[in-house]
This record gives structure tokens, sequence and C-alpha cells, in this order.
């Protein structure tokens, strides 16, 4: 009795080979999207945590302030402050007003699209500093708070300050890269 040898038709390799290109197609695309998924993810999560630094540091910077030193434009703000190079806040004693020791400025610097942050002496500390005259000369040398900034947005109401904050970033899958868009609102407390 002569055994029957089969082998595998073209047909079947075909198939076969299909099938496989169709499983290796979808287990592409599936990793594909997770990995642009989770680079924007990753992305929008460094910008938030960036924007939340510098927004951080506004706040207990702008929350310390008076009313009468507040100097807000739609791309800066500047306002005083009583906190020595120690990082004491200075009061006269027996009243607890503050002695003012310095003006904070914030602003857009447009030329390389960073939010900044400087710190103009007041000499002689004073308790009636008033408002830091000609803001836009002192829109230089302050220190990066934040980089990639898209647009900033200052604005006052009574005793209410926001900050609103657009950040551009590149990410994988995004050529044009990714917005992300915050605002903050603090209240004076003095």
């Amino acid at each position: 009795m002569p055994s029957e040898r089969r082998g595998v038709t073209l047909i079947e390799v075909s198939l076969a080979g299909a099938l496989l290109a169709l499983l290796l197609l979808a287990s592409f695309t599936v990793m594909r999207s997770g990995l642009r998924s989770w680079s924007r993810m990753d992305v929008d999560l460094d910008m938030f945590q960036a924007m939340r630094t510098a927004s951080d540091r506004w706040t207990r910077d702008f929350r310390e302030t008076s009313l009468p030193t507040v100097s807000v434009t739609s791309l800066t703000a500047a306002f005083g402050s009583a906190r020595n190079d120690q990082g004491v806040f200075i009061t006269d004693t027996p009243v607890t007003q503050p002695i003012w020791q310095r003006y904070v400025l914030y602003y857009l610097d447009a030329s390389d699209s960073t939010l900044r942050r400087r710190e103009i002496p007041i000499t002689p500390p004073s308790k009636e500093p008033g408002q830091l005259a000609s803001v836009g000369t002192y829109c230089a040398l302050g220190k990066v708070m934040l980089r990639n900034v898209q647009s900033v947005r200052f604005a006052l109401d009574s005793t209410l300050c926001s900050l609103e904050l657009a950040v551009r970033q590149t990410s994988y899958g995004a050529p044009d890269g990714q917005t992300a868009r915050y605002r903050w609102t603090v209240r004076l407390t003095n």
C-alpha cells in the first residue's frame, strides 16, 4: 500500500503569508498608536509640571504683596515683595506693616519665548514704595521660569490677579507640536 504524501499547495502558503502579514500590520498599528499616545501624555505632563512650578512661584510671590505696589499689563506683572535676600518676610514690628525690599517682575521675553522673573531692589527698603516706574525698561536679565511660551496674559481685577499661559512643545507623531493652556488666579492677602 503506497503512502500518500501530500505537500502544501501554493494557495495555502499564500493564505498563511497573508494572514501573518495582517497580524503583523495590526500589531504594528496598535504599537504605534500606543507610542504616540504615551508620547503625548508624557509631553502634556512635562508641560503641566513646568507650568505648575512657574505658577506656584508666581502665586507665592503675588499673594504676599499689596495692591498699591502692583502694576499689571497684559504681558507683565510687577509688584512689591517684603522678602529679604534670606527669604524672610520683613515687617514693621509694632504695626506688622510690610517693609518692601524689592520689586518682583514677571514678563514674557518674546525673543526666546520664555516667561522670566526678575527682582529689582528697593533702596532703601520702604513702607510705601509705590509702583515700579517704567516697567518695560526692566524687562531684561530675568531668570527663566518657563520655556516654549506661546502667550502670556496677566490681568488684575480688584484684589484678584490671573495668569494665563499657553505653552507649545513638540512630540512624537505631532510635527506641529502640542499646546497646553492653563489659567491661575490669586487673591492678594495684604
